[in-house]
């Protein structure tokens, strides 16, 4: 736990940003399959393994339709989840870095799609405007990512700036 805080501080985030979830792999002995069981945050007295155990029934229960409570529960895997909680995203509307299709246009390629080459654009994705409609196939080029629009496809930028693709004939 140790270290996962000191990477999510690492990473920029205060000690009221971090959170670890703590979770075991449970099963009954002898089975293959385990169910995952939350564990709540670590008191004075450690874990209450009563709750833990009665926990891992209930969900045993829901899971299969049955539940052992007299049968011995195997630990598999504990595992720990962190992430860093961040600012809900302002309500602004998208802003391109350029305001008209031509200028997103960064050029043309030969791309293979089902067998057969497509004469495609290829899209500067900041550049794309608000409101823009891409029909596939395309590709929307930006840092970190490539997008793929295939030909009976459309893509549009809504107004956070969010590119939605949509079948437009049927698969």
């Amino acid at each position: 736990e140790d270290a996962a805080r000191h990477q999510l501080g690492l990473e920029g985030f205060t000690p009221q940003e971090q959170r670890l979830v703590r979770s075991l792999d449970l099963r009954y002995q002898g089975q293959a399959f385990e169910l995952n069981v939350a564990l709540g945050e670590p008191s004075a007295n450690g874990l209450a393994l009563d709750t833990l155990e009665a926990e891992f029934h209930r969900q045993h229960l829901a899971a299969y339709g049955h539940s052992s409570p007299g049968a011995q529960i195997e630990l598999v895997n504990a595992r720990l989840t962190t992430y860093g909680v961040v600012p809900r995203p302002a309500g602004e509307r998208y802003r391109s870095a350029s305001e008209s299709m031509d200028m997103a246009l960064a050029e043309r390629r030969a791309v293979w799609f089902q067998g057969a080459p497509h004469d495609c654009p290829v899209w500067e994705r900041e550049r794309l405007p608000e409101g823009a409609t891409l029909r596939g196939p395309a590709i929307v080029e930006e840092f970190g990512a490539t997008t793929i629009v295939p030909p009976g496809w459309r893509g549009e930028v809504d107004v956070h700036g969010n590119l939605r693709c949509t079948r437009e004939t049927p698969a």
